[in-house]
């Protein structure tokens, strides 16, 4: 994805030193500092049953602790480590950290990587980190669990030593799990990969600083960062965020000092980050505390593409120095879209000015959050590129304002898991946004689904495939009432407007607030569409107790409303419709048929009683659709992370509509 920031040059010093390069480049340089290709040398095996007078070159022969066999290594050794607990307070002395690299490039394994083995831990016991990497060491390790690193720190501003993972190297991480750890799960001021890493709970004390602290280069790719205290990942360096989902960063209060804590992202200083293919969602304060926290708090350089920001506490942005979105969903927010205020130059009394502030905003769906869809005040610089779809609570200062395209129909569905790595919110069909944008754009969308699917891209994040609209009529309509305003600099976008005929001796009738309009007269039924206040549409008859009418879409089917939403009628004339079929039952007798908690993983075995009538079943985890089931299930297996309480729920659906959701709540799994 191109980046606007081609004039910009920002410092490598950690990195190459007296180099710089354009913002484009640096993103793209993350990762790929020059790396010494690890010999194939010798193997060295580690097992709780080992000891370390051994000569640690068999299984038979093991050393006890990990670091034993680190001492050992030459640089481009591997050390097979067999499943089990390894833990500081094993090492000796002079080490005192589950695995401290030095000056070496070796690699680090499971001996017995298969399924059902489980990983070997790393506990960062007595109060200091699971793994360390110093200057010069280049550590490669996969598939272990990193956590419970805590008590003591040093002095403020110091690295505490309740840190999972601290880097000073070079780290590549890849199938791992960092959880519980009393201060942060990564802290790197050198180069780290993170790869398929799993970064969660971390930072629960009242100074401690959350998923990843990164003031070098990091790489977060196809990764989850969930339920960190604090902040998820703090950066003052290069961070590259790829394919990676950020969720349920939790609020407290810190007495030293006042970043926005329960951030998904902080990007302050000199940071640079890229965001890309991932999605923040369900960040903030906690529900109750009146404190609005955005989900990404940026104040240095910032790229976000392809990605989706949803359903967080506060403002989904917040923004004061140079942002750029292109290809972004940004829905159901509880204050803000985005909130991009007016920062003076950024200058250094040494360097000069860095950079100045501005906003760039290009093809992306701003919708459906609690207070505007963005506010962005008078002296920032504004940029808006191709269509830019918002519910029409877009405002500005700005001498530009808000691009805004014909219509105000975008409709989308919940936050799921469409495919790909991470969740998006798909387009439903007669949304504007579908075909909408307007210029270059990516060759696929978030999910990694090909760009474009129909004439031109659609506007946001996800690109509806011709599959995607085909199912998603049974779908539930996310939708806000208020029509854009069209600007009069925007190329045409073809909208769908109704004409209607009326049916001769049968009355238009008028809305009286913006309404749903249901599969059948009840409730019950599931949405087919929405009319807004003031509308005329064609009456075409009543149920037996006048409480609903069937009226006419004027896209083509029918649908029932509310009496009670439409002006006063006569309604004794208009012919009496027989009921349709109403959605099925809730399901009766859901709840736990098992779980097992162990170093291995969580098992989770949900059950119900099976009910008539329905096609099949969805079934929710902490909100999630977590699965679509087949009609006559009456069992589910869940894996869920480590963590929990879990709360599921399940609903029955058919043609006609689904049921009330039933749930329970699953018990935490913690190691």
């Amino acid at each position: 994805m191109r980046l606007r920031y081609l004039g910009l040059l920002v410092s490598l010093s950690f990195l190459l030193a007296a180099c710089s390069f354009p913002f484009e480049d640096l993103i793209r340089a993350i990762g790929r500092v020059p790396t010494p290709t690890p010999r194939v040398g010798t193997t060295w095996y580690v097992s709780t049953d080992g000891n370390d007078g051994n000569d640690c070159r068999n299984e038979a022969t093991a050393c006890r602790t990990i670091q034993s066999a680190v001492d050992r290594a030459a640089p481009g050794d591997r050390i097979l480590v067999a499943s089990g607990r390894y833990s500081a307070s094993d090492q000796n002395a002079a080490a005192r950290n589950a695995i401290l690299v030095i000056s070496k490039v070796i690699i680090i394994e499971p001996l017995h990587p298969e399924p059902g083995r489980g990983r070997p831990e790393l506990f960062g016991e007595d109060s200091y980190p699971g793994i360390r990497v110093e200057e010069g060491g280049d550590l490669q390790i996969n598939g272990f669990t990193i956590m419970r690193s805590g008590g003591g720190a040093d002095a403020r501003g110091a690295i505490p030593r309740g840190v999972g993972v601290i880097v000073f190297g070079q780290l590549k991480m890849r199938e791992s799990s960092i959880l519980d750890n009393q201060y942060a799960g990564v802290y790197n001021t050198g180069t780290a990969n993170l790869v398929n890493v799993v970064i969660g709970r971390n930072g629960n004390t009242v100074d401690g600083w959350g998923g990843i602290v990164n003031t070098g280069s990091l790489l977060l790719s196809g990764s989850e960062l969930f339920s960190n205290y604090g902040t998820g990942l703090r950066n003052t360096g290069l961070a590259d965020i790829h394919n990676t989902t950020i969720r349920n960063s939790a609020y407290r209060s810190d007495p030293f000092e006042a970043p926005l804590l329960g951030a998904a992202i902080q990007n302050y200083r000199d940071g640079a980050m890229a965001i890309s293919s991932s999605t923040i969602s369900h960040n903030g304060a906690l529900t109750g505390s009146g404190i609005d926290i955005p989900a990404i708090e940026n104040s240095a350089r910032l790229s976000i593409s392809n990605s989706t920001i949803s359903t967080n506490s506060g403002p989904g942005i917040y923004n004061n120095s140079l942002l750029d979105l292109s290809f972004v969903t940004v829905a159901n927010n509880g204050s803000y879209g985005i909130y991009s205020t007016h920062s003076p130059t950024i200058t250094d009394p040494h360097r000069g000015t860095r950079w100045t502030p501005g906003l760039t905003i290009e093809n992306s769906l701003i919708v459906n959050n609690g207070n505007l869809d963005c506010f962005i005040l008078a002296g920032l610089t504004a940029n808006f590129q191709g269509t830019n779809i918002s519910d029409g609570s877009c405002q500005s200062d700005s001498s530009s304002g808000f691009v805004r395209p014909p219509g105000g129909y975008f409709f989308i569905a919940p936050l799921a898991d469409n495919g790909g790595f991470t969740q998006t919110h798909a387009l439903l069909p007669g949304s504007n946004a579908i075909d909408g944008a307007q210029g270059e754009c990516s060759s696929t969308d978030q999910r990694g689904m090909p760009r474009p699917a129909g004439s031109r891209c659609d506007v946001g994040a996800f690109e509806a495939q011709a599959e995607d609209l085909a199912v998603a009529t049974a779908l539930p309509i996310v939708i806000a009432e208020q029509t854009a305003t069209p600007s009069p600099t925007l190329p045409a976008v073809p909208t769908f407007i109704p004409t209607e005929t009326p049916t001769p001796g049968l009355p238009l009738i008028v809305f009286t607030q913006n309404a749903n309009c249901r599969k059948g007269p009840s409730t019950l039924f599931r949405v087919v569409t929405a009319f807004e206040q003031g509308k005329q549409v064609q009456a075409l008859g009543r149920n037996a107790e006048n409480t609903w009418l069937m009226v006419a879409i004027p896209t083509g089917g029918e649908c029932w409303v509310s009496v009670s939403l439409i002006e006063p009628l006569d309604l004794s004339f208009l012919p009496l419709l027989p009921t349709p079929i109403p959605p099925p039952q809730q399901p009766s007798q859901f709840g736990l048929g098992g779980s097992q908690c162990s170093p291995n993983g969580y098992t989770v075995i949900l059950q119900w009683q099976d009910v008539n009538g329905e096609t099949g079943y969805h079934l929710y985890r902490d909100g999630t659709l977590l699965a679509t089931l087949a009609a006559n299930a009456t069992s589910y297996k869940d894996t869920p992370p480590f963590g929990g309480p879990y709360t599921y729920a399940l609903e029955a659906f058919s043609a006609a509509g689904s049921s009330p959701l039933v749930q329970f709540q699953a018990p935490e799994c913690k190691f």
